[in-house]
């Protein structure tokens, strides 16, 4: 599909916006926007939500949400509950994944993967990650846990990765070891990021995230992240800019 900016501006400013912004001239989205695996005690439960049921909320943005979802196995043994989940893609490229789930009667393992946007290769660029998330206890016991089980380390709660679907591909970055909270009722939440744009050094075409952690039974947990990839801005394109300003002028 193209962008937002092929349909809306001229060859010359879109020329120099795409500099600016490094904006890739077409994207794709993988079928499996948003996955979801549980697994306890119990059993294990898949489910996925597909690319037919988002839609494209403006023309370079896809948004896809879904929830309300009993997660249950093969056997008909409730695993999980997905609330809500939300998955977000932008051609500039950016991918956002967001959830809210309830572990089922026993400790659950979650491993919540985003949909996987394609893009023509950006060499050298740089990227940004930040993720958020929340635990909430619910009331039955002695407090809540989650632990995080995914990225490089096995050890962090959420990963950004580029060149393959999560956990598969490149890891770019991996935030929050976990929560805790030891108040029936109460609850934790913690956040992190890159603070800023960072170095990807070669190509990149294409970035996905992933959320994997344990978490306590009966207790909630929920996720936002964010994770853009852009071609960064040489000290030229000042220089270019000034150019057509100063052409448009005459």
């Amino acid at each position: 599909m193209a962008t937002y900016l092929t349909r809306r501006f001229s060859f010359r400013a879109l020329a120099v916006s795409s500099i600016l912004a490094g904006i890739p001239a077409f994207a794709d989205i993988s079928w499996n926007v948003f996955t979801i695996e549980a697994t306890n005690s119990q059993g294990t439960a898949t489910w996925s939500g597909t690319y037919d049921q988002g839609s494209w909320i403006a023309p370079n943005v896809y948004r896809w949400d879904g929830g309300g979802i009993t997660l249950q196995d093969g056997d008909g043994d409730i695993i999980a509950t997905l609330n809500s989940g939300t998955f977000i893609a932008v051609e500039d490229p950016i991918v956002n994944l967001l959830f809210h789930v309830t572990a089922g009667a026993s400790d659950t393992v979650f491993s919540i993967t985003s949909g996987m946007l394609a893009f023509p290769s950006i060499t050298n660029g740089e990227g940004s990650a930040s993720a958020g998330m929340t635990l909430t206890d619910s009331g039955q016991d002695n407090g809540a846990n989650l632990v995080g089980m995914g990225g490089p380390s096995g050890a962090m709660a959420y990963q950004a990765n580029y060149n393959g679907l999560a956990p598969a591909g490149t890891n770019f970055a991996e935030f929050i070891p976990g929560l805790f909270t030891a108040i029936p009722g109460d609850g934790d939440s913690d956040s992190a990021g890159t603070g800023g744009f960072l170095p990807i050094p070669g190509t990149v075409n294409d970035i996905s995230a992933r959320f994997a952690f344990l978490l306590s039974a009966n207790d909630s947990a929920s996720g936002t992240s964010s994770f853009n990839v852009r071609v960064p801005e040489p000290a030229s394109v000042m220089l270019v800019l000034a150019g057509v300003l100063a052409f448009r002028r005459r």
